[in-house]
């Protein structure tokens, strides 16, 4: 029975939510929740002049009133791709992250759900990541649960016997509520590993296009026993 962990997407999330797809043999992106504004679905940080410097994708008409599968970015990345090809053209894999943002750019839909996972898709050779994604729009399970009742469903739903969420959220779920699932529940805590960036000292906790731009390998074994 498999290992899941359900994330909501997030747009070139950071190196954390890499090594937590890498752990499971199923990640679902929880994308039939509500939009976050200001959150990470739709932005992120590069490094700019020695320190972390967010950029955001325009989304049209965002509303927490509506689902993230409900939303989608405006089309509009030129600013982006001039602030990423400004900080990063004198990168060590600066050719291979180019050609993959414009894969990403280039997709058929700009449906942020849809876009968001065909990128973490693209990214799954250059990390050597083996994981199943999809998303939990696809699935049947229980919509109106509590939020802890609705991972619980998922995993029934997947037939998974552990589940696995990022340690920030250790205070939110009650292990012995899955227990009685048969679902075992575990927290992972992210190893920010130091790599060599593009200036004097370390910024950890950049968008895995930091990391994957300037890792001596991109298909570093990155993360937990591998």
């Amino acid at each position: 029975m498999p290992k899941i962990a359900i994330i909501q997407p997030y747009l070139w999330p950071y190196l954390g939510y890499f090594q937590i797809i890498d752990k499971v043999d199923t990640f679902v992106l929880f994308d039939d929740v509500s939009f976050i504004k200001r959150g990470w679905i739709n932005r992120n940080n590069l490094l700019v002049n020695n320190q972390a410097h967010r950029f955001s994708i325009p989304v049209k008409n965002a509303s927490q009133n509506r689902k993230i599968n409900e939303h989608a970015f405006t089309g509009e990345f030129a600013s982006f791709q001039k602030l990423y090809e400004q900080n990063y053209r004198h990168s060590k894999n600066y050719p291979l992250i180019r050609n993959y943002l414009t894969e990403c750019i280039n997709f058929q839909s700009l449906n942020v759900a849809e876009f968001i996972h065909n990128s973490i898709e693209l990214l799954k050779p250059i990390l050597e990541i083996k994981t199943d994604i999809i998303l939990s729009s696809t699935l049947d399970y229980s919509r109106q649960a509590t939020a802890s009742e609705k991972i619980i469903s998922i995993c029934n739903t997947l037939r998974a016997n552990e589940y696995i969420n990022p340690i920030g959220g250790i205070n939110l779920y009650d292990k012995k509520q899955f227990n009685k699932q048969g679902i075992k529940l575990k927290f992972l805590a992210p190893e920010l590993v130091k790599y060599k960036q593009q200036s004097e000292g370390f910024t950890p906790a950049l968008s895995i296009l930091d990391f994957v731009s300037n890792a001596v390998d991109p298909r570093i074994r990155f993360t937990y026993g591998r």
